[in-house]
């Protein structure tokens, strides 16, 4: 074969680069486009029912902070009592602080975020049956009730989950094309995430500090992309420790996770009292035979926030309180790595039955029934298989698209124990993100292990033949 028949061989194709073969069109992007239609006309037909929303705290607390000025030091840095990050109370003022809107800016949102994350993965599968099984899987995950249903309710777990499959695919975007308008779009992102909740700088500094350290040691040309997010993630977290702290939100978390977690223990009990945790008989002969999966025991706790004479326990938890809770997980590794913790609470941890949980409506409503039936689709013990698969396939193809879904699952393992340590109360609904994203990652990895051996593998057997023969001739 000559040089200049040579130059006409294509490249193989790579899980990064896109190149999906021959007979690549773009239909797939079409009926991606048409799915987002006939999505969001589904999602539209169904009707929010203020009843399952109008009675929790938190929605009167968006609704007051949606309420004041947009240039107002209360609105980005509240400092009263019950304040929240920004992020929710925005979007609902751009809905004009009105439920109805509300819903109705959530449920578009939930559609796009879906056709975008749809968008990014399309970019790096290559084998065409490969791509509408991606986008069955990924319309279908976003039509589960478990997250559906929250775009009916007027708390901040719908914006959340649009929000993070919004980030990772404007990551992903920028990761394949490398344009500085990406780039911008990608950090806009991030920063409205990070301002959901207060977690999310944490989780969101230890994705960016792995990418970082991915890219110095395999992918020298990201690594000043990676450094920019890691630097913003830093900054963020500074911003949202400030606005926590003046605003007081470490006090009740902080609180929750010392009547539940730690007052049945009398060794850690002793440790708080030590460092100055005050009413701790108070406390011990109120709380200690509590059992927070009851209504009953919820309302108990709720009720003990309102009581003014306990204020110096609450003004404790949300000042001095938050350094030596730190100080406590620090020096106690066994109760931040939960392993002492009963296994019957260890299972809120991976709780998916949403229309079950007092939260949501009693049952899915709408086109989302069929969906129940699919998911769970994947159990959490699939996730170490399926990354010890992608590092295997990075590690012969050097090919990084293998590693994010590896980095993403450490991550939210960080993030599954921080939310644990985090706040004791409402484990389920706080765990109900990371179980949303064990299906996604099970999704994308079973995808990425489809395309290298349907694809990757025929295409290097397909190219070693053709240079055999170009040196023969």
């Amino acid at each position: 074969m000559t040089a200049a028949k040579r130059k006409t061989v294509a490249p193989a194709p790579t899980a990064e680069n896109g190149n999906a073969g021959p007979g690549s069109t773009r239909f797939p992007y079409i009926v991606n486009l048409l799915l987002l239609v006939i999505t969001l006309v589904l999602n539209l037909t169904i009707q929010e029912d203020p009843r399952y929303w109008n009675r929790f705290r938190d929605v009167k607390d968006y609704l007051q902070q949606s309420q004041q000025p947009l240039l107002s030091s209360d609105f980005f840095m509240p400092r009263y009592i019950n304040s929240r990050p920004f992020t929710v109370p925005l979007f609902y003022k751009a809905a004009g602080s009105n439920p109805h809107n509300i819903v109705f800016m959530q449920v578009i949102l939930h559609s796009l975020s879906t056709c975008f994350i749809a968008y990014a993965l399309l970019l790096f599968i290559r084998n065409e049956a490969g791509k509408y099984l991606m986008m069955f899987l990924i319309y279908s995950l976003m039509s589960w009730w478990c997250i559906l249903g929250w775009t009916l309710q007027l708390l901040s777990e719908s914006l959340t989950v649009s929000l993070l499959f919004c980030w990772i695919a404007s990551f992903l975007l920028f990761y394949k094309k490398r344009r500085p308008a990406f780039l911008i779009f990608h950090l806009l992102i991030a920063i409205l995430l990070s301002n959901t909740r207060d977690s999310w700088p944490f989780t969101l500094m230890v994705f960016y500090l792995l990418i970082s350290l991915k890219s110095y040691l395999w992918e020298r040309k990201f690594l000043r992309p990676s450094l920019l997010f890691l630097s913003l993630s830093m900054v963020l977290l500074l911003y949202q420790q400030y606005t926590a702290r003046i605003g007081l939100r470490f006090r009740l978390p902080v609180a929750n996770s010392i009547i539940i977690r730690v007052l049945p223990d009398e060794k850690y009990t002793e440790w708080f009292e030590n460092h100055g945790m005050p009413m701790t008989g108070y406390l011990e002969n109120n709380f200690r035979d509590l059992n927070a999966d009851t209504i009953t025991d919820i309302i108990r706790i709720h009720r003990f926030y309102h009581d003014e004479t306990h204020d110096a326990f609450f003004q404790w938890t949300g000042n001095e309180g938050r350094l030596a809770y730190m100080k406590f997980m620090l020096t106690h590794p066994a109760y931040s790595f939960l392993l002492r913790e009963p296994v019957h609470k260890l299972k809120r941890m991976l709780f998916h039955k949403c229309h079950n949980y007092f939260y949501y409506p009693k049952k899915p409503q709408g086109y989302s029934t069929w969906s129940g039936f699919i998911y769970p689709l994947f159990h959490p013990l699939w996730i170490p298989v399926f990354c010890l698969f992608l590092i295997a396939f990075y590690a012969k193809t050097k090919e990084h698209i293998y590693l994010f879904p590896v980095i993403l699952s450490i991550t939210f393992l960080f993030n599954a124990l921080l939310l644990y340590n985090a706040d004791a109360m409402e484990v389920e609904r706080h765990m109900m993100l990371n179980n949303i994203m064990i299906q996604f990652l099970c999704i994308w990895s079973s995808l990425l292990i489809l395309d290298y051996f349907t694809i990757g593998g025929k295409t290097q057997t397909f190219i070693k033949i053709l240079n055999i023969e170009g040196q023969a001739n």
